[in-house]
Protein backbone atom coordinates (compact mmCIF):
# COMPACT_ATOMS: atom_id res chain seq x y z
CA UNK A 1 0.00 0.00 0.00
CA UNK A 2 1.54 3.48 -1.20
CA UNK A 3 1.04 6.31 1.90
CA UNK A 4 -0.67 9.25 1.09
CA UNK A 5 0.18 13.17 1.33
CA UNK A 6 -1.90 15.64 2.39
CA UNK A 7 -1.80 19.39 2.67
CA UNK A 8 -4.53 21.66 3.28
CA UNK A 9 -5.62 25.38 4.12
CA UNK A 10 -8.39 26.98 5.72
CA UNK A 11 -9.34 30.53 3.92
CA UNK A 12 -12.51 33.09 3.99
CA UNK A 13 -15.11 33.81 1.70
CA UNK A 14 -13.43 36.80 0.07
CA UNK A 15 -12.64 36.99 -3.53
CA UNK A 16 -8.53 36.91 -2.70
CA UNK A 17 -9.47 33.63 -1.52
CA UNK A 18 -9.08 32.21 -4.90
CA UNK A 19 -5.49 33.73 -5.77
CA UNK A 20 -4.26 32.27 -2.16
CA UNK A 21 -5.85 28.95 -3.13
CA UNK A 22 -3.86 28.51 -5.97
CA UNK A 23 -0.64 29.69 -4.77
CA UNK A 24 -1.13 27.33 -1.78
CA UNK A 25 -2.01 25.04 -4.20
CA UNK A 26 1.12 25.59 -6.01
CA UNK A 27 3.61 25.64 -3.09
CA UNK A 28 2.64 22.14 -2.14
CA UNK A 29 3.42 21.21 -5.98
CA UNK A 30 6.89 22.34 -5.50
CA UNK A 31 7.09 21.18 -2.32
CA UNK A 32 5.79 17.45 -3.37
CA UNK A 33 7.89 18.31 -7.09
CA UNK A 34 4.82 17.63 -9.01
CA UNK A 35 5.08 18.83 -12.34
CA UNK A 36 4.58 18.57 -16.03
CA UNK A 37 1.62 20.31 -18.17
CA UNK A 38 -0.65 18.98 -15.38
CA UNK A 39 0.02 21.73 -12.82
CA UNK A 40 -1.68 24.45 -15.34
CA UNK A 41 -4.89 22.35 -15.10
CA UNK A 42 -5.07 21.47 -11.18
CA UNK A 43 -4.29 25.60 -10.80
CA UNK A 44 -6.98 26.50 -13.19
CA UNK A 45 -9.31 23.49 -11.52
CA UNK A 46 -8.40 25.04 -8.21
CA UNK A 47 -9.62 28.42 -9.21
CA UNK A 48 -12.87 27.63 -10.36
CA UNK A 49 -13.95 25.61 -7.66
CA UNK A 50 -13.03 28.40 -4.94
CA UNK A 51 -14.49 30.92 -6.90
CA UNK A 52 -17.91 28.95 -7.24
CA UNK A 53 -17.62 28.71 -3.02
CA UNK A 54 -17.33 31.84 -2.50
CA UNK A 55 -20.04 32.93 -5.39
CA UNK A 56 -22.35 30.32 -4.05
CA UNK A 57 -21.95 28.83 -0.80
CA UNK A 58 -20.23 32.48 1.00
CA UNK A 59 -18.73 30.15 3.57
CA UNK A 60 -15.44 30.13 4.73
CA UNK A 61 -13.84 27.10 2.92
CA UNK A 62 -10.94 24.39 3.37
CA UNK A 63 -8.65 23.18 0.65
CA UNK A 64 -7.22 19.84 0.67
CA UNK A 65 -4.74 19.01 -1.48
CA UNK A 66 -3.80 14.69 -1.33
CA UNK A 67 -1.21 12.84 -3.05
CA UNK A 68 -1.50 8.93 -3.56
CA UNK A 69 0.27 6.58 -6.04
CA UNK A 70 0.72 9.16 -8.54
CA UNK A 71 -2.67 10.34 -8.38
CA UNK A 72 -3.25 14.44 -7.29
CA UNK A 73 -6.60 14.74 -5.60
CA UNK A 74 -7.78 18.66 -4.55
CA UNK A 75 -10.83 19.01 -2.50
CA UNK A 76 -12.83 22.48 -1.55
CA UNK A 77 -14.91 22.16 1.53
CA UNK A 78 -17.55 24.65 1.88
CA UNK A 79 -20.30 25.46 4.52
CA UNK A 80 -23.30 25.17 2.43
CA UNK A 81 -25.06 21.29 1.80
CA UNK A 82 -26.63 22.77 -1.91
CA UNK A 83 -25.76 20.27 -4.36
CA UNK A 84 -23.10 22.45 -7.46
CA UNK A 85 -25.25 23.30 -10.34
CA UNK A 86 -23.38 22.79 -13.93
CA UNK A 87 -25.01 25.60 -16.42
CA UNK A 88 -25.24 26.04 -19.97
CA UNK A 89 -24.12 29.20 -20.65
CA UNK A 90 -24.05 31.45 -23.76
CA UNK A 91 -20.88 31.67 -25.22
CA UNK A 92 -20.73 35.57 -24.42
CA UNK A 93 -21.61 35.04 -20.99
CA UNK A 94 -19.29 36.48 -18.02
CA UNK A 95 -19.98 33.40 -15.92
CA UNK A 96 -20.84 30.11 -15.60
CA UNK A 97 -19.02 27.73 -16.80
CA UNK A 98 -16.43 26.90 -14.19
CA UNK A 99 -17.80 22.82 -13.85
CA UNK A 100 -17.55 22.15 -17.14
CA UNK A 101 -13.68 23.97 -17.53
CA UNK A 102 -13.34 21.40 -14.35
CA UNK A 103 -14.95 18.49 -16.25
CA UNK A 104 -12.70 19.21 -19.54
CA UNK A 105 -9.47 19.27 -17.57
CA UNK A 106 -9.59 16.46 -14.71
CA UNK A 107 -9.66 12.77 -15.18
CA UNK A 108 -12.60 13.00 -12.81
CA UNK A 109 -14.27 15.45 -9.83
CA UNK A 110 -17.58 15.03 -8.30
CA UNK A 111 -19.03 16.25 -4.71
CA UNK A 112 -18.95 14.88 -1.37
CA UNK A 113 -21.52 15.42 1.44
CA UNK A 114 -19.93 16.50 4.64
CA UNK A 115 -23.32 15.74 6.53
CA UNK A 116 -24.34 18.64 8.00
CA UNK A 117 -21.65 20.65 7.87
CA UNK A 118 -21.67 21.04 4.03
CA UNK A 119 -19.64 19.23 1.14
CA UNK A 120 -16.48 19.04 -0.94
CA UNK A 121 -15.88 19.31 -4.78
CA UNK A 122 -13.24 17.71 -5.60
CA UNK A 123 -11.60 16.69 -8.61
CA UNK A 124 -8.37 14.08 -9.21
CA UNK A 125 -5.49 14.19 -11.81
CA UNK A 126 -3.13 11.64 -12.54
Amino acid sequence: MVASEEARTSLSCHPTSASAARRFVRAVLLDWAWSGDSVDSILICTDELVTNAILHACSDLDVVVRRSAGQLRVEVHDRSTRPPLRRVEPIDADSGRGLNVVESLADRWGVSSDGPAGKAVWFELA
